[in-house]
């Protein structure tokens, strides 16, 4: 799941990220000249949301969540990540049992999908 947060992060869509998982297809269909980093790949999915595949659209709406779930977490925990390349889902997953009850129920739900 932290892969979809930064998701993610594996259920949350940074498989979508990474060009793996459910998104593969409409990654390579839609957004295969996207340069990775700064948000331009989640960026071209939404341009194309109402496109993709039910199941990569799914993870994408996953992905969303889980990042509005874990805005304060993410700052709270990983603000030192920001800029420097890291990745916000192994810093939430590294403060998991820390992490708001929001959060980690954003995340089971886009683990359970």
């Amino acid at each position: 799941m932290f892969v979809a947060c930064g998701v993610i992060i594996g259920a949350a869509g940074y498989s979508t990220a990474s060009g793996k998982g459910d998104c593969k297809s409409d990654l390579e269909k839609f957004c295969s000249g996207v340069e990775k980093g700064g948000g331009r790949i989640i960026k071209c999915l939404h341009e194309h949301l109402n496109e993709l595949s039910s199941e990569c659209k799914e993870n994408v709406e996953n992905r969303d969540a889980v990042h509005t779930a874990c805005k304060s977490d993410r700052e709270k925990y990983c603000a030192d990540e920001k800029g420097k390349g890291g990745k916000p889902g192994k810093c939430l997953k590294e403060h998991e049992a820390d992490l708001s009850t929001a959060c980690k129920d954003a995340m089971a739900k886009a683990k359970e999908d």
